[in-house]
């Protein structure tokens, strides 16, 4: 959780804030794109609780504003069902240009460990992760994030075809189709940690019946 919000200069000149908005209207919307619940990409869980509770107003009066804000100055969604509030103009006001905003993704380490490890796997790439993960940086209008995810996506896979043949070929020698069913006995066996475990218990297992039969092999040998 971020411990400060940007907000831009340009907010108390834009004609929407200066003609449409109230004085009240400009303090619930400077709240609700600064609040604590406030992310990197403007959709958030926030209840009613916490509202009344940071800005002093009481349950109709925020019933009413976010009435108001969705359905008069048309600047969010708001889910009443999940408490779910979408701020449908957040880099309006918000834009920086920071570096790590710019081109960071939240949470950026474990979605870049997790598509290291399914790389690893047959017929699951990075891509399982980064598409996705760019079309929801598109989706919230982070198009510098976007772009970074789809050039990596597709370095991954300039990288993959080039190197894959070459830093494990037959060298395994398990079929890929093995590697995934050990992925899925893993997850059912152990949960989310068995996408490790499966894959690597099958490894074991393969190698521990190649060193026997070699064993029994030289035995063999030996014997005649």
């Amino acid at each position: 959780m971020a411990i400060y919000r940007n907000v831009q200069l340009s907010f108390w000149t834009d004609s929407k804030v200066e003609d449409d908005f109230t004085p009240e209207d400009k303090y619930f919307y400077l709240y609700l794109i600064t609040n604590p619940q406030t992310n990197i990409c403007g959709c958030y869980q926030i209840s009613y609780a916490q509202v009344t509770n940071q800005t002093g107003y009481n349950k109709d009066t925020v019933n009413r504003l976010i009435e108001r804000f969705e359905k008069v100055h048309k600047v969010i969604r708001f889910c009443r069902e999940t408490k779910e509030i979408l701020l449908l103009n957040w880099y309006k006001y918000n834009w920086s240009k920071s570096e790590k905003t710019l081109a960071g993704v939240e949470n950026g380490v474990v979605y870049g460990l997790l598509a290291g490890f399914l790389d690893m796997l047959p017929f699951i790439g990075t891509g399982i992760i980064l598409i996705p993960l760019g079309i929801w940086q598109l989706l919230n209008g982070w198009y510098v994030q976007t772009v970074v995810c789809f050039i990596l996506y597709g370095v991954c896979v300039i990288m993959r075809e080039f190197l894959e043949p070459k830093l494990i070929g037959k060298k395994v020698g398990i079929y890929p189709i093995a590697i995934l069913l050990s992925v899925y006995a893993g997850v059912k066996l152990f949960g989310l940690g068995g996408i490790l475990k499966g894959p690597l218990g099958l490894v074991m297992i393969y190698q521990g019946l190649n060193g026997w039969e070699e064993r029994i092999r030289r035995q063999k040998e030996t014997s005649q």
